[in-house]
């Protein structure tokens, strides 16, 4: 009798924490996010945030998304997948460039293969905000498994319709958006690849 009794505690506490991975696997199932660039209005900006659960700091949002970063060393090159996402970005950002340098960027970094890749393109304004992280303190709201550089601005491939040329940038030392000039703007690079086909939402 006290054998059964142990053995149906044991079995109790495997459903249980059977049952919690199960959550667990759920809650970090990835979404979709828009990886085709677009052109924003400010207020368009303003209700992806608030749509996706981002943090943005320089409103003082802090958002419900929450992330599950993994740096790896592929290839003799560091990257960051960022799972919840279903992205992998780049550990470290370019040097600052124009809008067409950052085209360059683009066609060398796939032409290298960089960590074995040659998918890499330019984050939309949706993929970098959900980088932003209002739980940090310091001099930027981007979280330390990438590396620390001037994070002024950062160029998206969105488009702003209020001016020609216009662009959307994200500063991670702001903690929000900006918007800029493709023919004179001057930014950063952090590239971005899709890892698999997320589920959508």
């Amino acid at each position: 009798m006290r054998l059964t009794l142990a053995m149906m505690c044991v079995m109790f506490l495997l459903a249980v924490a059977c049952q919690g991975q199960e959550q667990e696997a759920q809650e970090v199932q990835p979404v979709s996010l828009r990886s085709q660039p677009d052109v924003l209005t400010e207020a368009m900006v303003l209700e992806m945030i608030q749509t996706r659960g981002f943090s943005y700091p320089a409103t003082n949002i802090k958002g419900t998304f929450v992330k599950s970063y993994e740096p790896l060393d592929l290839a003799g090159v560091r990257v960051v997948s960022e799972h919840a996402s279903g992205l992998m970005w780049q550990h470290s950002e370019s040097p600052r460039m124009n809008w067409r340098e950052l085209q360059a960027y683009v066609g060398e970094t796939n032409q290298a293969r960089h960590a074995g890749f040659s998918d890499w393109r330019v984050p939309t304004l949706e993929e970098l905000a959900s980088l932003l992280d209002a739980r940090l303190t310091g001099d930027d709201y981007l979280d330390d498994v990438f590396s620390e550089e001037d994070l002024l601005g950062t160029w998206s491939a969105d488009e702003e319709p209020d001016s020609v040329g216009g662009s959307w940038f994200l500063s991670f030392t702001d903690g929000g958006a900006w918007a800029g000039n493709r023919l004179a703007g001057l930014g950063h690079g952090r590239l971005v690849r899709t890892m698999s086909s997320p589920q959508k939402t």
